[in-house]
Order: C-alpha cells, then sequence, then structure tokens
C-alpha cells in the first residue's frame, strides 16, 4: 500500500486539475469500504478497532501539513481534495478540519475548489453532513443499482443498503455521483445493472455524474477495466432516462 502523507501533492488530476490532497486518515488504510478494485488493497482493520482503537492524526497536525504545502504550490491550484487513504469523513473531528481548511484556503489558494470523495456511509452523522455541506464539491460513491452488487463490489464493513445510502446522500445540498464500472470476478454491467443504477441516479438528480473504471487493478485482484465504449453507451442511456451528463474517465 503506498503510504501518503496528511497533505501530498499537487497532482494533476484528469477529474479535478491540479489538487493537492488531504489524508486524514495516516498511514495505514481506513475504510468503511472493502472495494474489490481499491488500489490501496483490500480493507485489513475492522470498523470496531477504527472506532474504539484507531489514533487518527490531529487535526492540527493536518491543517499545518496542508498550509504548509498551500505555501509552497498555490500557483495554478484547482482543487483541495479530502481523501488519502480510504474514507475521509471517518476522521473524528471531519467537521472542524473542513472548516480549518476553509479558512487555510481563503487566505493562501482561494481559487482552489474544496472537495471531498466519500462513500457516503456516514451520512446518519450530523456532524458529518454538516463538514459536506461546508464544501464545494461533494463527490459520493455508487457503483451499484441493487444491494446484491453493492455487497460483492463495495463489501461494506457497515451495515448500510442503497436505501440507506440514498436517504444520506439527500440530506446534502447537492452532490456529484462518481461510479466505476469493472468486469472479471465481479461485473456491474449487464443491462439489469445499468438499468437498476441509472434509476438510481434518476433518484438522486446529481449536480453531476463521472464514470470510471480502473486503471491499476490490485495485482492479485480478478477485477478488469471496461472498455470506453461501454462508458459512452452507459453514459447515453443516462442521458436518454434521466437527461443528465456523464463525464467519461476510461483507462
Amino acid at each position: 500500500m503506498k503510504k501518503m502523507p496528511l497533505a501530498y501533492g499537487p497532482i494533476n488530476s484528469r477529474r479535478f486539475g491540479l489538487s493537492l490532497g488531504v489524508n486524514p486518515l495516516g498511514p495505514d488504510k481506513v475504510c468503511s469500504f472493502d472495494c474489490r478494485y481499491c488500489d490501496l488493497g483490500l480493507s485489513v482493520m475492522t470498523m470496531n478497532k477504527i472506532r474504539k482503537e484507531l489514533v487518527f492524526p490531529a487535526r492540527a497536525e493536518i491543517v499545518e501539513a496542508v498550509r504548509q504545502e498551500l505555501r509552497k504550490n498555490h500557483e495554478g491550484l484547482s482543487a483541495i481534495t479530502f481523501s488519502g487513504n480510504g474514507e475521509p469523513t471517518l476522521h473524528p473531528e471531519f467537521e472542524e478540519l473542513v472548516s480549518d481548511i476553509l479558512v487555510a484556503r481563503n487566505e493562501l489558494a482561494p481559487q482552489a475548489k474544496l472537495i471531498a470523495l466519500s462513500n457516503g456511509a456516514h451520512l446518519d452523522s450530523k456532524k458529518v453532513i454538516v463538514g459536506m455541506n461546508k464544501l464545494d464539491v461533494r463527490v459520493l460513491k455508487l457503483d451499484a443499482g441493487s444491494d446484491k452488487v453493492m455487497k460483492a463490489l463495495n463489501a461494506p464493513l457497515v451495515r448500510r443498503n442503497l436505501s440507506q445510502l440514498l436517504t444520506g446522500f439527500k440530506k446534502l445540498n447537492n452532490c456529484v455521483i462518481q461510479a466505476m464500472f469493472v468486469k472479471g470476478a465481479i461485473d456491474n454491467t449487464q443491462n439489469s445493472d445499468i438499468d437498476e443504477w441509472v434509476e438510481l441516479i434518476g433518484m438522486i438528480q446529481p449536480a453531476g455524474v463521472q464514470l470510471l473504471t480502473v486503471t491499476r487493478p490490485p495485482a492479485d485482484s480478478a477485477i478488469l477495466p471496461v472498455e470506453e465504449d461501454l462508458l459512452y453507451s452507459i453514459a447515453f442511456k443516462l442521458k436518454k432516462r434521466t437527461q443528465l451528463e456523464a463525464q467519461i474517465f476510461g483507462t
């Protein structure tokens, strides 16, 4: 697993431009999903350990790391992105971190959008909702249109189903949906899978949709990327049924 510092980059992101990453989770993978395509590898830390034993990086330390990077790399920066080694909203002071980094952004890189990549599993927490709604952009994962496919592909470590996720999504001001389509040992690209996924997107009515496939499958994984043509086909079906446009990010 790659060891990310508390602030890393900036890197040229296909989706967000020149982006400074924020890792509020420390050196190990800390996530409430165990997605089978994750380039960090499989989750080895249980939610019980995360909640009861894990010592998260100190809020002040994270903010200072971000400030140091912004002082060096603010020119041309288009995004400051909460992601890192897993699910950023698991940090117990996520809301306060967002507020602190907004202050740093406004001082040092006011042109940069503040973004979070999240699986949306913790939107039952009022503080997480408040923190997410302070961001400029909220990008939420939705790879499946059925609980069966979500369980196989995302392997949640918390008790969440799609109905619960959608209830959480609706508590946000708006969101961008990112969807990872794969084939191989697990396949979420059958016609019925896509139809169910499109129906959910129509219910959410997100501010944007991003279609992706794996670019670096885990070495021991039987997960494979899909052809870019298939992503365009999914985007066409989405547009036809919901009038929503999708951005394509293939291999």
